[in-house]
Parts: structure tokens; sequence; C-alpha cells
């Protein structure tokens, strides 16, 4: 009883001395893991784990409260735990991190990180904070040199406290054991990866042993991040997301129908921008380059490119690219995008930008192919489907749409095919390329491609067009005619439940996605489901799709 009190006292001095060190501070984070009403998400956190090990609520021992976050895992089993999350970016002012830890095993492994948009890796905008028990000593990472910060005792309670200066670079840290006393307290020492320019924190990490060679046993305890900025977190549509699939549809889809345009970029991955190009930039001084072109506001272009990193002269060329796109000059706007590619062919926002660019001059089949082949499973593919349908509609290159008739020879070849391969050329990534489809069908793959290139262009233009009714009507249609020739239906049943949810039918779209078979579901289809229950107002069934993709800790 004296050490919980103890320890209640210590972590009550702490808050209270940061809200004197911050005066009105910002809460980002905060988790007791007494609450019941935790939500995982993309905007909150999620939680890695699979086998036997566990990152679990637990009753049995806690600093504080009634429970505690206990992770547990073998070494050698091909597998690490991680309790990850984010928080609104974060590049000036200060940043306090606390939380309570207690090791039950003297071998066991456990890191802590604060990161930047380039994640795990020890260099600038990637690992800010970090702390590693290696089995013996607590070590805080300062300037890429790992320092001894002391050796905990199993089954005691520590208080983990740093303060973050952004505008400096520097860090101070001080650890308190659960009776109160000041094991470790150091003040400015340098941020992990050294002195460099801030571009934001962003995300958190617990993780157990990322190596696998040892056992991790740990529990943690009130957890928070708190900022001395004034910070009031955008509200959450939905719980740990801040919007539904029909806002971010129509979100990409706004301004579409105007005319044939670039899709906006998510990250710095769309550009193949990799951690080795960061560094490299840094250390040229074109960081602000690089802010200015990925940044919202209009792009200043570098007057001599020659003298740009060739990811920021390939970026340039991109934006180059789109503008004269805008301006309806599409040839001058193809050479700038060729530009771009010859520099980084792989990045997926430079091959969608092109195929939009040469919509005009592709013929249907052939958009389709391309935009099929690109590696990158995303929402902006089906959106750059519908938009150059639309266009090419409008265009009068397509005649009124009816219904795609089966012949008698492509019905009775479909007939003769095995239940796997039929499950196989269901799949646009197998109907629309000609070298995976042949093998299946090498008589009738002419037909059946075209068949299935005029279904795939009559959804995608009434999509394009807004007109959901008519695209959920049609896909309804399509996946009855597909369960009648015993092939899949399933992702025409989900196309019907989007259509639905577009046209804000909830019960309409259960009604579709309920019946899609479990082999069938593609990635996503779940947070539609999820999705659907928060419309309809059943938030148990709503969390509990959500879960199925951001998984939730154990109870125990």
């Amino acid at each position: 009883m004296a050490g919980r009190l103890s320890a209640q006292l210590v972590i009550l001095v702490l808050v209270v001395a940061s809200c004197n060190v911050f005066g009105k501070s910002s809460v980002l984070v905060h988790y007791n893991f007494d609450d019941q009403l935790l939500q995982p998400g993309p905007d909150t956190y999620r939680v890695f784990k699979k086998g036997g090990s566990k990152v679990a609520i637990s009753y049995d021992i806690a600093q504080s409260g009634a429970a505690a976050l206990h992770f547990s895992e073998r070494a050698f089993d091909d597998d690490f735990v991680e309790f990850q999350g984010v928080f609104p970016p974060q590049t000036s002012g200060r940043l306090s991190v606390e939380f309570g830890f207690l090791i039950t095993d003297q071998e066991g492994v456990f890191n802590f990180a604060l990161v930047g948009a380039n994640k795990y890796r020890l260099g600038p905008n990637g690992i800010n904070f970090w702390l590693l028990y290696d089995g013996e000593w607590l070590r805080s990472y300062s300037n890429s040199i790992p320092i001894k910060v002391f050796q905990p005792q199993t089954f005691q309670w520590y208080t983990v406290r740093a303060d973050l200066d952004l505008d400096r670079q520097s860090y101070s840290l001080r650890l308190i054991d659960e009776r109160g006393a000041v094991v470790f307290s150091q003040l400015d020492l340098i941020l992990a990866p050294g002195r460099h320019p801030m571009h934001g924190v962003l995300e958190y990490s617990f993780v157990g042993d990322i190596y696998d060679r040892q056992p991790t046993d740990l529990l943690i305890d009130n957890f928070s991040v708190t900022t001395s900025n004034n910070v009031v977190p955008e509200p959450l549509i939905a719980p740990g997301r801040k919007q539904l699939f029909v806002d971010r549809w129509k979100t990409y889809q706004e301004g579409a129908l105007s005319k044939l345009q670039c899709l906006p970029a998510k990250d710095l991955n769309d550009f193949s921008i990799g951690i080795e190009d960061l560094v490299e930039i840094l250390h040229t001084s074109q960081m602000e380059v690089l802010l200015g072109l990925t940044g919202d506001a209009p792009p200043i272009f570098a007057s001599d490119s020659k003298k740009l990193h060739p990811a920021l002269r390939a970026l340039q060329y991109w934006r180059k690219s789109c503008a004269l796109l805008s301006a309806d000059n599409p040839a001058a706007a193809e050479t700038q995008i060729d530009r771009a590619l010859a520099i980084a062919p792989n990045a997926f926002i430079f091959q969608l930008t092109r195929i939009i660019i040469r919509a005009s001059d592709l013929s249907v089949a052939d958009v389709f192919v391309d935009i099929s082949n690109l590696d990158q499973e995303d929402m902006r593919k089906d959106i750059a489907l519908a938009m150059v349908m639309f266009h090419q509609r409008a265009a009068g290159k397509e005649g009124q749409l009816e219904f795609p008739l089966l012949s008698d020879d492509l019905t009775d070849g479909l007939q003769a095919l095995t239940v796997e391969h039929r499950r196989e050329i269901a799949k646009p990534e197998t109907a629309l390329v000609v070298e995976r489809l042949k093998p299946f069908m090498p008589d009738e793959w002419e037909a059946y491609l075209s068949w299935y290139l005029a279904l795939e262009q009559q959804y995608f233009q009434l999509l394009g067009a807004g007109d959901y009714q008519q695209a959920g009507q049609f896909a309804d249609e399509v996946a009855e005619r597909f369960t009648a020739l015993a092939l899949p239906a399933g992702l025409w049943r989900e196309r019907a439940g989007d259509a639905a949810l577009l046209q804000n039918l909830p019960e309409l779209a259960l009604q579709h996605y309920q019946v899609v078979n479990q082999e069938e579901l593609r990635y996503g289809i779940e947070l539609k489901l999820s999705d659907v229950y928060f419309l309809l107002g059943d938030f148990d069934k709503e969390r509990h799709f959500r879960e199925s993709v951001y998984t939730n800790f154990d109870q125990q």
C-alpha cells in the first residue's frame, strides 16, 4: 500500500511540474489503461502481435488505478510486440513524454521511441527520442550514442519523464523510482540523431526486442505526451479515424468532373523518396525546396534545376506537369511527367499521372490495363478510372451504355473452367492483363477480356458521372450475372455496397457487404462495414470491424 501511494504521489508531482514548465499545455496523448473505451485506429493507435505474443490490459500489477499495459513475447518467435500511436505533428516548442514501467524479467528487452515522418531510423526526421533496455542497462540515445542511464530492478515501478526542446533539438531526462527517489537526472542532452532542422515529431512506439533474440515481459502505465503549443485535436468522425469511406471518396472526386487533372499525393513514398534521399537533401540545404514542392501553396520552381537533388527535380517536373494538364496542355504535360519518370520510374503518383495525361489518346482497354498494373493498392486508382471514363463519355468517345452480353461460345467456355480458374479470372488483375488471362482461356480470352472490360468501363463511367444509383443497380446486376456463371461475385457485391454508401443508404450497403464471401474480401471492406455500423448507430459492431484491421489490446 505504501508503495502504491508513493507512486501516485510521484505522478501527481510530475503532472504539476509539467504544468509549471509549460504554462498552459495541451495533452496530445494520455492513457492510464483503466478506461474501457480505448479506441484503436489510424488517428489514435494500433497494436502489433501474433502467435503467443500479447499486448494486454492487465489487472494484476498497476502503477496507479486498476490496470496497466502488459507486453509479453518469447525470443526467436519471428515477431515482436508493439504499441504504436500518432498525434498531431509538432515542429517547435517543447514536448513532454511521461510513463511508468516495470520489468518482470531481468533478461527482457524493450524500446521506446518518438519519431518523425521518416519513422524508425536514427537520422534526420526519424527517431528523435529513444530509450532502450538491453537486459542490463536502460540506455538513452543522444547524438547517435547510447548512454547508460541506470539498471532497473525487477518488479519495481519507475517513472520516466523526458522534456524535448524541439527548437534547440535537445532534451532533459529524469527517472524516479516508486519511493520517489531520483535515480537519474540530466539536462540538455542532444536529441537521438544529433542536431538537425526539426520537421516534425508525430508518432510513438513501445516495442519489444526488434531483433527477436531476447524475450520481453514489461508493464507500462500512465503514459502521456504533452506539448507547450496550443493544440486543439481534430474531432474523430468515427472513433479512431477522421474520415469515412464516402468522405475520402468525395474528397478525391471533388473537381474531378471539371477536367482531367492530377490526383493528390499522400506522402513521400508516392514519389519514391526514401531516407537516403532525405539525408542528402538535408545535407545540401534543400529541405525548404522539398517542403515548398510538397505543400498546399503554389510551388516556387528553382531557376536552375540542375543543382537540385534528383528526387527534387523529379518532383518539380511532376508539379509542372500537373500545372500544364490543368491548363489543358496535355502534350507539354506529358513531356514533363516523362522527365520525372526517367528519374523515378517506380513512383506511384508519377505513373498514375502519366496515365491520366494520356487518357485522351489511349483506348479504354489500355487505360484499364495500365491502371490495374500499378502495384500499389489505392483508392486513387478507382478515382482515376472514374474520372477518365467520365471524360471519355463526355467527349463522345463512348455511345449509349447497354449491359454487355455474353456469347454462347463464351458462356460454354466459362462453364468448362474449374472453380479455381473461375475464381482467378474474376479478379481484375487477371482479367485485364492478357499475359495472365490467356493461359486460363486460350480460345475465348479475347471475348472474355472485351466483355469484362465493358463491365468495368460502364461501372466507372457511372461513378465518374456521380450517378451512384445507376452504378449500384449495374453492379448488382453484374453480381447476379457472375453468380449465374459460377464466377465469384464478391468484387461486384462490394461495388454495389460502395454505391449504396455514396447514396447515404447504409442499410442497403450492409446487405451487399454481408453477402461477400470471406475468401473474396478485399483489404478495406472491414472498414467499410465499420463505417456502415457507425452510420447505423451500432457502435459495438463499428468497433468490432475497425479492430479487425487496427488491432486493440488483449484483456487478461
